[in-house]
């Protein structure tokens, strides 16, 4: 009795040796298979051919996308520097205008100094003048007086008395014609001061 093994490793040879048969009647590989692989390899050449021209092409859009980018760039560089010319020309002609401005209002104020500084000399030389009048009127009558009140102790008092007399009376006429000037000196500032 045949045992298992046996009958499937006869069944194995068998299979075997018709597939030798069947193999070596056919050609390996056959003219079809050989047709399949020659279209699946001019197919895969055609692939490598378009990939190629779309790696170029997309090079060719960058390259001038890169371009335009720089012109763009250019373009806008031009367009900022125009623009803070202008800005800056704005600028220069708002000072000029404000110095010419400036130049007017300086001038303007120079003629009204020059007029001011013109009535203060004036208004100061008048009340100097006024001054020196009254000031001249008030030692003229001082010394008067003095003189009339140094005849009448000279006359009732005698030589010695006199002369006592005489330099208390200078001491006093030195005395009112300083407080005379002090009196007129603020005066004066009072009215040259402000």
């Amino acid at each position: 009795m045949p045992t298992r093994e046996s009958e499937s490793t006869t069944t194995y040879r068998e299979i075997l040796t018709r597939l030798d048969a069947l193999l070596a009647d056919s050609k390996d590989p056959t003219p079809n298979v050989l047709g399949l692989v020659e279209a699946a390899m001019q197919r895969q050449d055609d692939l490598r051919k378009a990939d190629r021209a779309e790696v170029l092409e997309i090079r060719r859009i960058k390259e001038d996308c890169a371009k335009e980018t720089d012109q763009l760039r250019e373009k806008l560089r031009e367009a900022e520097s125009a623009r803070i010319n202008a800005i800056r020309a704005v600028d220069v002609a708002a000072a000029a205008l404000a110095n010419e401005r400036g130049t007017q209002q300086a001038s303007v104020l120079a003629s009204q100094v020059s007029t001011s500084a013109e009535t203060l000399r004036a208004m100061v030389a008048t009340t100097a003048e006024a001054v020196a009048k009254t000031f001249a009127a008030t030692v003229s009558q001082l010394s008067d007086r003095v003189t009339l009140l140094e005849k009448s102790q000279y006359q009732i008092g005698g030589r010695d008395l006199q002369r006592g007399e005489s330099r208390g009376q200078s001491n006093w006429l030195t005395g009112v014609i300083i407080v005379i000037g002090v009196a007129i000196v603020q005066v004066l500032l009072k009215l040259f001061g402000q």
